[in-house]
């Protein structure tokens, strides 16, 4: 679609009119999922020069075809502002595009691809045993996590779900004791949706610490002003299992004869770039509530990245108990563990931390070399 010159005036000055700086680049972020640095280098500009900035935005959708999703984007972002909402009917609904009908079906969201099907639910199955729930018992209290098998006996969760049993020395508050930490598999409805498995039960080993990544301050206040999350803020916690149960079969003592072993979930040497683009699908294996095994699905979710790329924000949903879980694209790629949610009192989003920094800090440590070596082996 292209713009008038008077319509290129009138929408590059509502956008000065609705956005400073940072908010623009936080809606391009994630309503549209484009990079506004990127549009600045390419034209050569100065951050400082906004009407010259918006221009380049303009002309920027223009050429990619996203002007409407920078109206609508906008909008939603800023929905009072008078000048967004007085723009030109041709603008938003330009009458060169008037519906046409030549078929009787049509590809309405581009985000939503087609599947094959029995790929994708092998790769569910293989996945489903591979993720535990964690118990924490405290005192009194118990608390609750998800994690799951990247290697035989190495499991990944969120290091605030292990932090009341890692000690002082490494950041955690080492009030809970490891030998009473118990990691559950199989802990999932039978697929007649009736029968309940009561799970197969793994402690962890004697050196059980592999490594682990802090959260950051910035996590616990919804506020932009809290900073961003650095690199070495990634909160993960790596664990050794007693008794490997990646090499053994799933389902413990019911498992059947010759049954193969449940594996472990690769980690990816990287993820594709439009993985993180707004309203992409996102799927999370949980224990939501310490319940027994479910799937979260919307094939809408994405957000996109915070400013630094050190989180993701997707509207899947999550309950207590689900911090530590994975989550994957469409397609059963390993993207993502999910770790907090919006800390406002009506929450818009659940966040996660890039799958890929995890592997990069991982690959650094000589203790975990090995660890990603025998994590090729197999993947959901």
């Amino acid at each position: 679609m292209r713009l008038t010159a008077g319509q290129v005036d009138e929408l590059v000055a509502a956008l000065v009119d609705a956005f400073n700086l940072i908010d623009f680049r936080i809606m391009l972020r994630t309503k549209l999922g484009k990079d506004l640095d990127q549009i600045i280098i390419a034209g050569g500009l100065a951050a400082s020069n906004l009407p010259g900035v918006f221009f380049a935005v303009v002309e920027a959708a223009e050429r990619g075809d996203w002007i409407l999703d920078l109206v609508r984007g906008s909008r939603s972002a800023n929905p009072t502002n008078k000048k967004l909402k007085g723009l030109s009917p041709q603008i938003d609904l330009p009458s060169d595009e008037a519906p046409t009908v030549t078929a009787l079906e049509s590809l309405i969201e581009a985000t939503n691809s087609f599947l094959d099907p029995e790929p994708w639910a092998s790769s569910l199955l293989e996945a489903i045993p591979r993720v535990c729930r964690i118990t924490i018992p405290q005192g009194k209290q118990t608390f609750f996590g998800t994690g799951f098998l990247v290697g035989p006996q190495a499991v990944l969760t969120n290091f605030h779900v292990m932090e009341s049993v890692i000690g002082k020395n490494d950041g955690g508050t080492g009030v809970a004791r490891p030998a009473d930490v118990e990691i559950l598999f199989d802990y999932k409805h039978a697929v007649d949706g009736e029968k309940e498995s009561a799970g197969t039960v793994f402690h962890l080993a004697k050196n059980w610490l592999v490594d682990h990544s802090p959260f950051s301050p910035a996590d616990l206040k919804a506020s932009a002003k809290a900073g961003l999350p650095g690199l070495d803020q990634l909160d993960y916690a790596l664990i050794r299992v007693a008794g490997k149960p990646g090499k053994q079969p799933a389902g413990g003592d019911e498992a059947e004869q010759g049954a193969p072993p449940r594996g472990w979930i690769k980690l990816p040497d990287q993820v594709s770039a439009d993985a993180f683009d707004s309203r992409k699908p996102l799927l999370i294996l949980q224990h939501p509530s310490h319940a027994r095994l479910k799937l979260a699905v919307n094939m809408e979710a994405m957000i996109g990245p915070n400013a630094n790329g050190t989180r993701i924000r997707y509207r899947t949903n999550t309950e207590e108990g689900s911090s530590g879980s994975p989550f994957f694209d469409a397609n059963w790629t390993l993207i993502g563990l999910h770790h907090s949610s919006d800390t406002r009192v009506r929450p818009t989003y659940n966040q996660g931390i890039p799958i890929t920094l995890i592997r990069e800090r991982l690959s650094s440590n000589p203790a975990t070399r090995k660890l990603l070596g025998a994590n090729r082996g197999t993947r959901p």
